[in-house]
C-alpha cells in the first residue's frame, strides 16, 4: 500500500504545486458538448474500462485447461497440474495484458463513469495512461485526461499522489529520517517511560548484563550516532546502526521498528506520520541480533 500523507498541510501544498505545473485547465462541459454530437467517436472519453479486476476475480475459478492454453501461449510449456492460478496472475502482472486475457476467456470489463476532463500535459498524460487512466491525446490538439472522480480536490487523487511519489521517494525518507533522529536523542534519558512520546526503547538482556558506566556510554553512542551510509542505511531512513564502545568485546547495534500503536501488533502503515507510528528503539550485542 502507497503510504498515505494527503492529510499533511506540507505535503498538499506540494502536490498542488506538481497539478498547477501539469494539470491545464478544465474542459468538461466542451468535451460533453462534441460528445454528444460525435458519440461513437468520443464514447471512449466517458468510459474507463477495468480488464484486471474480472482477470484477478475469474482467474482462481477457470478450468486448469484455460490456464494451461494462456500459459502455452506465453511460451510456458509446463503440464496441466502445474497451471495454477498464482502462476497466471504472476505473468498477467509482469506484461499486463489484462485485457488479452479477459477477450480470450469472454470476461467483460468493469466500467466506470468519467465525470470531468482535463487539458494536461503531455508528460503527465504518457504517466497518467500507464496507471490505466482514461487518456486522449489529440483532442482536436489538446491531451485530455477523463477524470472518473468528481468533488475531490485533484491534489488528493491517489493516481495523482503516486506519480508525485514517484518523483519525490526522498521527501517521505528525510521525513522518516527527522522523527527518527528526534526519538534516538531520548535514549536512556531520564525520562518517565509511560511519558515517552511515540514510542520506547528496548534493551536486550546482553546489554543489560553490562556494567551501568557501559550502559550510560552506549546510550549516549546510540544518540550520538551519525556514521551512516549506503551500505548500513540504503533507504536513508536513518534506523540502524552498529558501533564499538570500549571494554565491550563485540560491535553493539540499534535498530528501529515501526508499529500501528503501542501494542505492536501490527506494522505501522506510514512511519513518516508521528501521529500514526509507534517506534521501538532495540539495543542489543551483535551477538542478539
Amino acid at each position: 500500500m502507497r503510504r498515505d500523507r494527503r492529510a499533511d498541510a506540507d505535503y498538499q501544498r506540494a502536490v498542488e504545486k506538481f497539478v498547477e505545473r501539469t494539470v491545464i485547465y478544465g474542459v468538461s462541459g466542451l468535451v460533453h458538448e462534441i460528445g454528444k454530437l460525435k458519440p461513437d467517436e468520443w464514447f471512449h472519453l466517458f468510459v474507463q474500462e477495468d480488464w484486471e479486476t474480472p482477470a484477478r476475480e475469474a482467474i482462481p475459478d477457470l478450468p486448469p485447461e484455460k490456464l494451461l492454453k494462456f500459459l502455452e501461449k506465453n511460451s510456458l510449456w509446463i503440464s496441466t497440474d502445474e497451471a495454477t492460478p498464482s502462476l497466471c496472475l504472476t505473468l498477467l502482472e509482469i506484461d499486463g495484458s489484462w485485457q488479452e486475457f479477459c477477450a480470450a476467456n469472454d470476461l467483460e470489463p468493469h466500467r466506470t463513469e468519467i465525470y470531468e476532463h482535463w487539458i494536461v500535459s503531455d508528460w503527465l498524460a504518457d504517466k497518467l495512461e500507464a496507471r490505466g487512466e482514461v487518456i486522449e491525446s489529440d483532442f482536436y490538439g489538446l491531451t485530455i485526461w477523463g477524470r472518473a472522480c468528481t468533488g475531490q480536490a485533484i491534489l488528493l487523487d491517489d493516481v495523482i499522489c503516486s506519480i508525485y511519489d514517484e518523483l519525490h521517494p526522498e521527501q517521505e525518507a528525510n521525513r522518516i529520517a527527522e522523527l527518527n533522529d528526534r526519538f534516538r536523542s531520548r535514549c536512556g534519558m531520564p525520562l518517565f517511560w509511560e511519558h515517552i512520546p511515540g514510542g520506547d526503547f528496548v534493551f536486550t538482556r546482553g546489554i543489560e548484563a553490562l556494567p551501568p558506566e557501559t550502559q550510560i556510554s552506549i546510550w549516549a553512542a546510540v544518540r550520538d550516532f551519525t556514521d551512516f551510509s549506503e551500505g548500513n542505511d540504503p533507504h536513508a531512513e536513518r534506523d540502524f546502526g552498529a558501533f564499538t564502545i570500549d571494554d565491550v568485546p563485540e560491535k553493539i547495534f540499534w535498530k528501529i521498528d515501526y508499529f500501528k500503536d503501542a501494542s505492536c501488533s501490527g506494522g505501522a502503515e506510514d512511519p513518516s506520520d508521528a501521529a500514526r507510528c509507534f517506534r521501538i528503539l532495540t539495543v542489543m550485542l551483535a551477538s542478539e541480533y
